[in-house]
């Protein structure tokens, strides 16, 4: 259970430096859900957040899978990995680095974080347009900060865009443009 503890504390404090990010699979997960972002963090920080499979022979690497509540009592689950290598990424993939990996990464020129969680590729930032559906409403977002696979394309949201996108869609400011949207039926 030793081990265990262990990356459940190394997660929280990864979550509490906002060093994590969520892949485009669970960024749509979490609209499809309606879950804030800092509903995310509250579960991953909860005193009841635990580790109910643990998977350390995943072909990606050491991974697990955590429960956590938040204060309000929404039960959020999240696939974690990269534990081996001393970080953590999950699906509603919440991807972390420890200080073992930062010190890694600074020996060997490289961060984990620069790797994606699926295959390895080198992951680049890149400002790009997202469609971000919640509920019945449809938000696009340009010049939304990310990083994007070289490899497979999969995209990564850092916790400072996701909750910049959050007060949008929960607040609804003014919008800087309104564009026309075609809806069809078939």
């Amino acid at each position: 259970m030793g081990m265990l503890r262990e990356i459940s504390e190394r997660l929280q404090a990864k979550v509490r430096q906002k060093k994590y990010r969520l892949t485009f699979h669970a960024e749509r997960e979490r609209e499809a859900d309606l879950i804030t972002q800092q509903e995310i963090e509250e579960a991953v920080l909860s005193g009841q957040c635990e580790i109910i499979e643990d998977y350390p022979a995943d072909p990606r690497g050491h991974s697990c899978l955590i429960l956590g509540i938040t204060w309000a009592g929404l039960l959020i689950h999240m696939v974690c990995g990269h534990l081996s290598e001393g970080g953590v990424s999950c699906d509603y993939d919440l991807s972390a680095r420890s200080r073992a990996v930062d010190q890694l990464a600074d020996q060997k020129g490289a961060e984990l974080m620069d790797r994606c969680y699926f295959c390895r590729g080198k992951v680049e930032k890149r400002a790009i347009r997202h469609v971000h559906q919640w509920g019945e409403r449809v938000f696009i977002f340009k010049n939304v900060p990310t990083e994007v696979c070289t490899q497979c394309g999969e995209t990564y949201f850092g916790p400072e865009a996701l909750e910049k996108m959050d007060k949008v869609v929960t607040g609804i400011p003014e919008p800087e443009e309104v564009t026309q949207v075609p809806v069809y039926s078939l």
